[in-house]
């Protein structure tokens, strides 16, 4: 019979107290909702990626033989158990020219059978048709940063390519498709053209002569319907590829060794060296002796001879015989240079590599695990939140309870069984709150990041289940948090004496403030000022809730504008301040600066090109304690005027930075990823596989994609060579066509590339708009939990002062002076915690900015000041919104029944 009293009496309550049960409903789901959806966006998108490389039968493993696989080889791996199937391809890279002039750096991929089936790296074409013609080809484009698509019909001519490699030396498209095999906006490297991938071409193998398959792909039994991120599948994977290398590894190293030997007769080499020796020794001698003997001649018997003077003339031409023995020295060298480059070749012949080798697949990998650090961020902020509010809901509500609560407990109800009631209560709208606020969190943030992200990556959105293994944690937590605050509200007045409860509670006692102190301010305030100012610190724990509630949300506000900020910096900080140049340009060779009248006329025309720069530019890796990254490393030819190109500065205090020959710069976002302080030493290493240990003197502000700066006597004493200029920044001047000064550069034939800046800073602004997409999440959610907070404070500040506020009424005061009097108080407790909330908000920025940034883009790391002037307008713009919704609550009160004695 109590239960079913109880039960009645708990629904009683909710439907009696509708408002604060749905405000905190309403702050448990947004705070379910947010570290729900977060915490499921990362399986989620990884689940999607993973049903997207099933899809197309994406590789397992990828065996690499540079020296190509003999049948015999191929035939080893067919016959292991553990291959599911087995797809044979011929792999390189090289540059294509397309119809309007533009090369593009291209990975050729041999793969395409006969019938146009494969089992293993599958595509979907998305426009055109299948090959017909080994002439013909299909085009991935490889990034979202890189060249336009090509268009279906449209010829690339090869302009780097041996003909004795090619059948022929044109292809046409015949379609566009769509594959994992490049699914990532991050460049590809290559070690031709450009030094980045731009496009991926689909051939015949027929296409290629004189090449034998120099790729084996691979699929595994099992493997398919294994998570590709899970452990069992990598441990999977590296069983196999141990298998793999000890079956053939030897085998390919002994076929180079004896290739090697074969091909390098080196008695035959040394002994042509020495017989051009001596031959070139023994012409030397004899025309220098024959001068001697006719000078000597004709000096004895015919001084005067006007013959004497031309041969002692050229006489002086002539070197001594010994000094021109150098050609066995020259070729020994070459020889020696020879062997250290076979021996580099050597090193880098065969590989088995995985998935996670990928460029595409490991970013995708490291940058969604990124999305799930947001879930010990924001959510922490949104249950203290929550935890506020619940605790001042169900402490007032415990008080307005305690005479109810001393009738139960007179009639024999213990302190657990009330204290059941208002648990139950806290725990039905906690509940009902976790569901709502899951079931939205669940859709609309994967969602929301995987749009932000498409920019990035062609993953389409997928798996967006209601994942248990998530909502029963997330609501256990939010539960927790909510039945706590409740438990701390309840417990005392539970445990009272019946006695106790049936009286009123006495107000809390009136003080002086320290404000009444200030005699100049004090006194200059009204009567109704200055009783806001002593019921503001009468009331501590509600002084306390407001502030910290609305600087939570303050905070948020904060942090959710200072993101936008930070994209925003991307590209108008990197654009206009750090990257000056226009135009960076590739040539095949250092000398086309020169022998090249195109690029020699329009580089050399002031109305055209104010300035430019050689430089060299190849991609390294720079390795500091096992992590490895490839980056751009550009070295000047006049390092002094580097920084008319490109700054090099600090990002803090924008102190210049200059090159020396002590060490190397590396861009700051790069230098935090591997760990990287100044004076560190990294090993830089060339895709030759050359590398050395230098040190790093300083970081350097840059905000997309990474680079490594050197000066040339610096990179010779790395690499042991000169450094190749054959690039060059350029700058253009304003009163010219840009795009008529690059097209004329790309139709010199010794142009490779010509990159105009402009074209990445419409890329850059595509992939702003889409991330911006989470920013307006972050700041709609927390405009939301400022309003719900702001609102059930109000209310409950004017529901335990009804009596105050019909006393007013019944003196003289008007409605308008009453609610005044009320919101006063709100008002000022709200902008109090707003500012709070600003010095809170930049902390917070920083750690969401370090949690979501990308391996390729740094974002800005300041929050601009027009964004905390935002988050204020904001904040007061949703307590002038309370103050609207609440206006009704004051006009309504019931003066007779406000001042009835409870006495």
């Amino acid at each position: 019979m109590k239960s079913k009293a109880r039960f009645k009496n708990v629904f009683r309550t909710i439907k009696n107290t509708l408002n604060r049960f749905l405000a905190i409903t309403a702050i448990v789901a947004l705070g379910a909702g947010f570290l729900g959806g977060l915490m499921a966006t990362s399986p989620d998108m990884k689940a999607s990626a993973d049903s997207y490389m099933d899809k197309y039968d994406w590789y397992d493993l990828d065996i690499v033989n540079r020296l190509g696989f003999t049948q015999e080889e191929i035939e080893l791996v067919k016959g292991l158990d553990e291959i599911d199937q087995i797809q044979e391809g011929i792999v390189c890279d090289d540059v294509f020219l397309t119809a309007d002039k533009k090369r593009l750096t291209s990975r050729l991929f041999g793969l395409l059978p006969e019938n146009d089936e494969l089992k293993i790296n599958r595509f979907e074409l998305k426009e055109g048709k299948l090959p017909e013609k080994a002439d013909q080809c299909l085009v991935q484009l490889v990034s979202s940063y890189s060249a336009s698509t090509p268009k279906v019909g449209e010829k690339l001519t090869v302009i780097e390519g041996s003909g004795s490699n090619y059948r022929y030396k044109s292809v046409t498209v015949s379609g566009l498709i769509e594959s994992p095999m490049y699914f990532s906006a991050e460049l590809e490297p290559s070690a031709k053209g450009s030094g980045s991938l731009e496009i991926a071409l689909y051939l015949h193998p027929d296409f290629f002569i004189n090449q034998n398959t120099n790729h084996l792909f691979i699929s595994l039994k099992g493997a398919k319907e294994k998570d590709t991120w899970s452990s069992e599948y990598k441990n999977q994977i590296n069983e196999m590829k141990e298998k793999i290398n000890s079956l053939l590894c030897e085998k390919v190293y002994l076929r180079f060794d004896s290739l090697s030997q074969s091909s390098l007769n080196l008695e035959e080499i040394f002994s042509s060296a020495e017989k051009a020796d001596r031959m070139l020794y023994s012409a030397e001698k004899n025309l220098y002796e024959n001068h001697s003997k006719t000078i000597s001649l004709l000096e004895k018997n015919n001084p005067q001879s006007p013959l004497l003077e031309i041969l002692k003339e050229d006489k002086q031409g002539i070197s001594q015989p010994d000094e021109n023995r150098t050609a066995y020295e020259n070729v020994e060298n070459s020889v020696e240079e020879l062997f250290s480059s076979l021996s580099a070749f050597r090193e880098n012949i065969f590989s088995v590599q995985d998935r996670s080798q990928s460029t595409g697949y490991s970013s995708y990998k490291d940058n969604v695990e990124k999305i799930a650090s947001l879930s010990k961020v924001f959510p922490a902020f949104f249950f203290f939140i929550a935890l506020l509010v619940a605790l001042t809901t169900m402490t007032r509500l415990v008080e307005e309870k305690r005479g109810e609560i001393g009738t139960l407990k007179s009639l024999g109800f213990s302190s657990f069984q009330l204290l059941g009631q208002y648990l139950l209560y806290a725990f039905l709208s906690s509940l009902l709150g976790s569901a709502i606020g899951l079931v939205i969190g669940f859709k609309l943030f994967p969602t929301a990041v995987s749009l932000s992200y498409s920019m990035m990556y062609s993953v389409p959105p997928g798996f967006m289940p209601f994942r248990w293994n998530i909502a029963l944690p997330v609501s256990g937590i939010a539960t927790g948090v909510i039945l706590l605050a409740t438990a701390a509200a309840c417990i005392p007045e539970t445990l009272a004496r019946p006695a106790i409860l049936m009286s009123p509670k006495a107000p809390a006692p009136g003080k002086r403030v320290f404000m009444e102190y200030i005699k100049p301010v004090w006194k200059r305030l009204s009567f109704s000022r200055k009783v806001t100012v002593r019921n503001m610190l009468r009331y501590k724990k509600r002084l306390f809730m407001t502030i910290a509630g609305v600087a939570g949300c303050s905070a948020l506000l904060v942090a959710g504008f200072g993101l936008r900020d930070s994209l925003q910096d991307i590209i108008t900080v990197q654009f206009d301040d750090i990257t000056t140049f226009n135009v960076s340009l590739m040539l095949k060779d250092s000398k086309s600066f020169e022998k090249d009248e195109v690029i020699k006329n329009i580089l050399n025309d002031k109305t055209t090109v104010s300035s430019y720069m050689k430089v060299a530019m190849e991609n390294v890796s720079v390795i500091k304690d096992g992590k490895s990254l490839v980056l751009q490393l550009y070295v000047p030819e006049d390092e002094s005027r580097i920084n008319d190109f490109m700054v090099l500065r600090k990002r803090k205090n924008h102190e210049a930075l200059s090159l020396n020959d002590e060490g190397i710069i590396i861009t700051e976002k790069q230098t935090e990823l591997l760990g990287i302080k100044d004076g560190d030493y990294v090993t830089l290493q060339t895709e030759e596989g050359k590398s050395s240990k230098v040190k790093v003197i300083s970081s350097t502000e840059c905000y997309m994609y990474g680079n490594v700066y050197a000066t040339q006597n610096m990179y010779k004493k790395i690499f042991g060579h000169n450094p190749d200029f054959k690039a060059a920044l350029c700058n253009l001047t304003a009163e010219k066509n840009n795009q008529q000064t690059i097209s004329a550069l790309m139709e010199s034939p010794g142009v490779i590339y010509a990159m105009w800046i402009d074209s990445l800073v419409g890329s850059a602004h595509k992939s702003i708009s889409a991330i911006n997409i989470v920013v307006f999440v972050i700041i709609i959610t927390s405009g939301l939990l400022s309003i719900i907070v702001l609102y059930n404070l109000a209310n409950i500040n004017i529901c335990e002062r009804k009596r105050e506020i019909a006393t007013l009424l019944v003196l003289g005061y008007t409605e308008k002076e009453a609610r005044r009097y009320i919101f006063r108080e709100i008002n000022l407790l709200s902008l109090a915690g707003t500012f709070i909330g600003l010095f809170l908000g930049g902390p917070l920025h920083a750690v969401v900015v370090h949690a979501t940034e990308v391996n390729v883009i740094m974002w800005g790391r300041s929050v601009h000041p027009l964004s905390y002037v935002f988050a204020v307008l904001v904040s007061v713009i949703f307590t002038i919104l309370v103050n609207l919704i609440m206006k009704k609550s004051v006009t309504k009160i019931d003066m007779v029944e406000s001042l009835k004695t409870k006495d």
